[in-house]
C-alpha cells in the first residue's frame, strides 16, 4: 500500500492493476478484473511494493495525485477511474518495448445477490453426430419392427384377435393376404396304411387320417411318403401337397380347428419293389 493505492494481481488472468484504498474500503476489497471479468479480493492478492530504486513509469494526465505504481514488466495495470461511483480500473501496458496507455475499465463490487448471464458454449460436433446416430438407430429399429410384424402378421392376428381387423385392412391396402398359422407341432397323423389295390395289384393305396389339434384353423400341411426296400432303405420318395391328398371340392387352404381329414391317394408302384413306407407331415 503506497500513497493510498494498492497494486494487486487478478488470480484469473494474472493482470496487475491498482485501486485506491478508499474504494477498496467502501467495497470490502472486492473488485472485478477489466480483462477477464473475474471478481476477487484485491487485498488478498496484493502485489508487494518494489524497492525505491526501481524505475518509475511516466506520469499520465489522467493519473490520480497519488504516486505512480512501480513498473511491472509484461503486465497490464488497471487503475480505478475516479469519475465512477463503483470501483473501476485503468488498463495500461508496461511492456519493455511498448509505451503505456491508460484505458478505463469498469470494475464493480461484489453483490451477494448478483446474477450472472453466461453465453451458451458452442456444442461440440461430436454431440451432433451422437444425436444423428441415435436417430438413425431409432429409424432402423422401427423398420425392423415393421418387417417382423409383416412377416408374422398371421401369428400376431392369432395371438391378438383385437388387432386382426386392422391387419386385414392394412393387408387390403398393401395387396397382401393374411396367412393361416403353420404349427406342425399341433398337427398329427392319427393313423396311416399302405396297401395294394384289390382290383389292380400294381396300384398302391395310401390311407391316412390327419388331425389339427390347434384351437384355430391352420394351413393344410404337406406329406412326404417314402417307400423302402427290404433293407429299410429309401427306394422312392414323393411329396404330396394338399391338392394331392384332399378330396375334390374340399377347401384347399383351410384345415379347420380341432378336426380330422381323411387322406386316400392312389399311385402306380409297379416299378418299385417296396416292402415298407414312412409318412410324415411338414410345412415347406
Amino acid at each position: 500500500m503506497t500513497g493510498g493505492t494498492i497494486i494487486t494481481r487478478c488470480p484469473g488472468c494474472a493482470t496487475a492493476f491498482r485501486a485506491s484504498e478508499s474504494q477498496l474500503t467502501a467495497r470490502d476489497g472486492q473488485v472485478r478484473c477489466g480483462r477477464c471479468e473475474a471478481i476477487f479480493d484485491a487485498t488478498e492478492h496484493a502485489v508487494p511494493a518494489v524497492p525505491p530504486s526501481a524505475p518509475q513509469p511516466a506520469e499520465h494526465p489522467n493519473d490520480s495525485n497519488s504516486p505512480p505504481p512501480p513498473n511491472l514488466p509484461e503486465v497490464l495495470i488497471l487503475t480505478p477511474a475516479p469519475a465512477q461511483d463503483t470501483a473501476t480500473a485503468i488498463e495500461e501496458s508496461t511492456t519493455a518495448d511498448t509505451p503505456k496507455a491508460d484505458v478505463d475499465v469498469q470494475a464493480s463490487s461484489v453483490d451477494p445477490n448478483l446474477e450472472f448471464d453466461f453465453e451458451r458454449s458452442p456444442k461440440p460436433a461430436g454431440a451432433a453426430r451422437a444425436r444423428f446416430s441415435w436417430a438413425a438407430l431409432v429409424v432402423l429399429a422401427c423398420v425392423l419392427a415393421a418387417q417382423i410384424a409383416y412377416h408374422f402378421r398371421g401369428d400376431i392376428s392369432l395371438a391378438f384377435p383385437a388387432v386382426k381387423p386392422y391387419v386385414l385392412e392394412l393387408c387390403a391396402d398393401l395387396g397382401c393376404d393374411l396367412p393361416l398359422p403353420r404349427r406342425s407341432d399341433l398337427m398329427s397323423i392319427e393313423s396311416s396304411d399302405l396297401q395294394a389295390d384289390t382290383i389292380n395289384p400294381n396300384v398302391m393305396v395310401l390311407s391316412a387320417t390327419l388331425r389339427n389339434r390347434a384351437p384355430y384353423a391352420q394351413l393344410p400341411p404337406a406329406l412326404e411318403l417314402t417307400l423302402t426296400d427290404p433293407q429299410d432303405l429309401p427306394a422312392a420318395r414323393r411329396v404330396l401337397a394338399a391338392t394331392d391328398y384332399l378330396a375334390r371340392g374340399a377347401t384347399q387352404d383351410l384345415f379347420p380347428a380341432s378336426t380330422e381329414i381323411s387322406v386316400k391317394v392312389f399311385f402306380d408302384a409297379s416299378a418299385v419293389k417296396a416292402t415298407g413306407y414312412r409318412l410324415y407331415l411338414f410345412y415347406p
